[in-house]
């Protein structure tokens, strides 16, 4: 055995726990965003469907309780003269 050979094959090693270490990480990471995804696609599609059909089972599955909505108001529309 080469006197630099321990120090390379310490370093290979390590090397390779930070490869798998990255990887696992990555799936980890993959796999919450996958769930991330559908709730959030969920939430949309509730959202939508409840006002669109005026299900308000929907609605409140898709919105806090805290949720304060504001709309807006045109005062004059562009087709109406005074």
């Amino acid at each position: 055995m080469l006197p630099g050979s321990v120090f390379f094959t310490y370093h290979k090693y390590t090397a390779m726990k930070k490869i798998i270490s990255f990887l696992l990480l990555c799936a980890i990471v993959k796999f919450s965003a996958g769930q991330e995804k559908e709730k959030i696609e969920k939430a949309c599609l509730n959202y939508l469907e409840g006002f669109y059909e005026g299900d308000t089972t929907k609605l409140i599955d898709a919105l806090k309780p805290s949720l304060y909505k504001f709309g807006y108001v045109l005062l004059s529309y562009p087709f109406m003269q005074n």
